[in-house]
């Protein structure tokens, strides 16, 4: 496995896992975090609240981006 940090566009970049973070208390991703929810077309939080995820310490939310991205 190799792991690579890199520094681009998170609505572009090639790869096989993308991670991006999410607060407590935040009810709209911003950031690059909104950026990836805007191209997948809302399914942060789409599927944050299906699975009651509030972006609390511990917490984590795996989904497929459907081809989106």
């Amino acid at each position: 496995m190799e792991i690579v940090i890199k520094k681009a566009d998170l609505t572009t970049f090639i790869c096989d896992l993308l991670v991006v973070n999410e607060f407590t208390g935040v009810k709209i991703p911003g950031g690059g975090t909104g950026a990836v929810d805007r191209v997948l077309g809302g399914l942060i939080q789409k599927f944050a609240k299906e699975e009651g995820f509030e972006g609390k310490e511990g917490q984590t939310l795996f989904f497929r981006t459907l081809g989106k991205i």
